[in-house]
């Protein structure tokens, strides 16, 4: 079963704040993302060294983009004998109901400690819908830090650029 279905859904019913009439590039942006939910959806198929995480975010990513509503499909594959960790994952920014933005996440971690873990990360915006479509870009996520404990919280910063 996919997720990319349920994940597009609730990222464009997650927040509906302004959108910006025409984004297109080239353009730098900066901007935070802040975690308020986090769910465990590993899997029964995965390995056991593979946990699943669906992460809900409140993000400001600059001018150009604007405030969105992020949901990230985090993977997170874990080394014991270095205690780092792989990070991959797949996220949705919505602006409103009809504008997403599409992007894939690839970086590395490490386990503080059985409820939390850091990250830094690349993350490649690969268009997306309405405003988003023809958006291609990359950006640098630093400061990652997520606790899975029930509800959720963490946070990351994001620099970028939008060809």
């Amino acid at each position: 079963m996919t997720r990319a279905a349920p994940l597009l859904f609730s990222a464009a019913v997650l927040l509906s704040s302004c959108s910006t009439d025409s984004v297109n590039g080239p353009f730098d942006f900066a901007g935070a993302c802040d975690v308020f939910d986090v769910t465990d959806i590993t899997f029964d198929t995965d390995p056991a060294n593979v946990v699943r995480y669906e992460v809900l975010a409140n993000c400001d990513m600059g001018p150009e983009i604007g405030e969105t509503g992020g949901v990230i499909d985090f993977k997170v594959t874990s080394n014991a004998t270095n205690n780092t960790l792989v990070i991959t994952g797949e996220s949705f920014y919505s602006t409103s109901q009809t504008d997403i933005l599409v992007g894939e996440i690839a970086g590395t971690g490490v386990q503080v400690n059985p409820e939390n873990f850091t990250f830094t990360a690349t993350e490649t915006y690969d268009g997306g819908t309405g405003d988003f479509d023809d958006i291609v870009g990359t950006g640098s996520i630093t400061d990652g830090s997520i606790t899975v404990t029930a509800p959720g919280n963490g946070g990351w910063t994001v620099t970028g650029s939008i060809d």
